[in-house]
C-alpha cells in the first residue's frame, strides 16, 4: 500500500461507517482504489450492503480481488444475497462471474452453513 492509500485508509477508520461509505463511493464511485480500500475499518451492516449492492453492478469482474475485497468486510450469506441481486444473464457474463466467485467463496467459507449456502447457490447457477 503506498502512502497515499494509507493516508485515505487512515482518514476512513476518523469517520462513521455511514460516512466513510458515502465518501468512498463519491470519491470511488467505480470501485478500483475503493474496493482495495474496504478492508481498512470495520462497517457496519447497512453499509455493507450499500457498498456491496453499488459495486456489485459492476459484475461480472475480470479478476477476483473485487469479490474478495467484499467478502473480507461481509458474511458470506449477505455476500451471496447481494450478488444475486446483480447476477449477470448473459452465459458468457455468468461463466466470468463463477469463474472468478468459485475461488473467492471458497476461501471465504467459515462454516458448515456457508458452505451449504455456496454450494446451493453455485447449482443455481450453473449453466446447462
Amino acid at each position: 500500500m503506498d502512502e497515499h492509500a494509507r493516508n485515505e485508509a487512515i482518514f476512513l477508520r476518523t469517520m462513521s461507517s455511514e460516512e466513510a461509505a458515502s465518501w468512498l463511493l463519491g470519491k470511488y464511485p467505480d470501485g478500483g482504489q475503493g474496493l482495495r480500500l474496504l478492508r481498512h475499518r470495520s462497517w457496519r451492516r447497512p453499509e455493507q450492503a450499500r457498498l456491496a449492492d453499488h459495486y456489485l453492478q459492476r459484475m461480472p469482474f475480470a479478476a477476483g480481488w473485487p469479490y474478495e475485497a467484499l467478502l473480507a468486510v461481509m458474511s458470506v450469506p449477505r455476500f451471496l444475497k447481494a450478488v444475486e441481486a446483480h447476477f449477470p444473464e448473459d452465459a458468457n457474463d455468468v461463466r466470468l462471474a463463477l469463474y472468478y466467485l468459485r475461488p473467492a467463496l471458497r476461501d471465504a467459507a467459515k462454516s458448515d452453513r456457508d458452505h451449504a449456502l455456496i454450494k446451493s447457490f453455485l447449482m443455481s447457477k450453473a449453466l446447462p
